[in-house]
């Protein structure tokens, strides 16, 4: 039994397919064949790698405190402002409504009201009428512009037409042609 045994574990050398008794044959369990459709990749030892960790499929924590917390803190954050840019070379026309911040950095002929702030860049024009808190013009603007809170011109900066303001500050080479009125407080929240 102990010959039968030893036989047993003997490796077959390459060449005779004899066996060879100075090592003890040891077979590697058997590894089940991987699926064409796993990315998983097998090492030359059986070692499995590039194994991605499988995501628990339990239903959401909705109702607990910690997301009812979590949520509550959500709706007292303050939301973020709706803000348009009308990038260079882009043109844009109509009524603009549901914008807190207006960028213009192409052309834009439009109505803008109840907003919060107007933005003209360099090299950006705005034509038509806008009701405004704050406007920054350094580009050109012509129409009817009404700002309730400040109105400020950069320089470069040109405002053609009817100009209806709060507070005023015009950096040296901004320009403004037309009508000029300051408005109160009470006259700013009324319009």
């Amino acid at each position: 039994m102990g010959m039968e045994m030893t036989e047993m574990f003997r490796r077959k050398t390459p060449v005779t397919g004899e066996n060879d008794s100075s090592e003890p044959v040891l077979k590697a369990p058997e590894q089940p064949k991987p699926d064409t459709a796993s990315s998983a990749a097998r090492t030359p030892l059986g070692r499995v790698t590039g194994v991605v960790p499988e995501i628990s499929r339990r239903p959401t924590d909705i109702g607990t405190p910690a997301a009812i917390r979590a949520a509550a803190a959500q709706a007292r954050r303050p939301t973020e402002n709706k803000k348009l840019v009308v990038g260079r070379e882009i043109s844009l026309s109509g009524d603009i409504t549901a914008c807190d911040i207006l960028v213009v950095e192409g052309r834009v002929e439009a109505t803008l009201e109840n907003s919060d702030i107007l933005e003209v860049k360099a090299g950006g024009s705005f034509k038509g009428r806008v009701a405004i808190n704050n406007a920054v013009i350094g580009g050109h603007f012509e129409g009817d512009l009404l700002v309730r809170e400040q109105l400020k011109v950069l320089s470069g900066g040109k405002i053609t037409g009817s100009v209806k303001y709060s507070s005023l500050v015009v950096e040296e080479g901004g320009l403004i042609d037309g009508t000029i009125d300051h408005i109160t407080d009470e006259a700013a929240s009324d319009s």
